[in-house]
């Protein structure tokens, strides 16, 4: 009988410890605050935005870098080459970032008058590197912006052709003239020239 009992004892007393270990880990779960989960449906803080100011400077820093020095691939290169170069170069890539930049800023911002008068000078400047590549090339290429704005733009050559013409049109570097504020484009031969409006594609 003494040893039954103190079986009962034994098993008695684990029981007491087994349940005063359940009710200590409930106080302390309760003590203990909460660890939030992660919950990946809430939204992302937005970034800064870009200010006016920067993108001012970027463009101006971006425009300043820019140019086709080596683009036209030497003194035996053609006009159809020229047209690769020009449809397929990155350089147009980095004209849009560049405008892309101006048109960040809005009509009405203080930076405003002064975002156009890049504009300007980045369409001048277009024009200035695509003569300087053609004659890097032995190509002897009148190229030459017009309008109070410099948004007309006027590329002639005796191989500016209809056939040129129609492949620089339907191309991206017509695409990208338009996008960086050109409204009008010429291709002159010295007989007849063609001309596309920011309208047409």
């Amino acid at each position: 009988m003494a040893t039954q009992g103190f079986k009962w004892g034994c098993g008695s007393l684990i029981l007491v410890i087994f349940l005063g270990s359940i009710v200590i880990g409930l106080l302390q779960e309760k003590d203990t605050p909460p660890v939030k989960k992660a919950n990946h449906s809430d939204p992302i803080p937005p970034k800064a935005p870009f200010k006016s100011a920067n993108h001012l400077k970027e463009a101006e820093t971006l425009l300043k870098a820019w140019s086709l020095a080596g683009v036209g691939g030497g003194k035996d290169s053609s006009v159809e080459q020229f047209a690769d170069n020009i449809i397929f170069a990155d350089n147009l890539i980095k004209l849009r970032k560049i405008a892309d930049h101006l048109n960040a800023i809005e009509k009405g911002h203080a930076d405003y008058s002064k975002a156009q008068k890049v504009k300007r000078e980045l369409r001048k400047k277009c024009a200035s590197e695509f003569e300087k590549m053609f004659l890097e090339a032995g190509i002897d290429a009148y190229i030459r912006t017009s309008g109070s704005n410099n948004d007309s733009l006027k590329l002639k050559h005796i191989s500016f052709g209809r056939p040129f013409a129609y492949q620089m049109r339907n191309s991206l570097f017509i695409e990208t003239m338009q996008y960086i504020g050109f409204k009008r484009v010429t291709f002159d031969n010295g007989f007849n020239n063609w001309t596309y409006n920011s309208s047409e594609k």
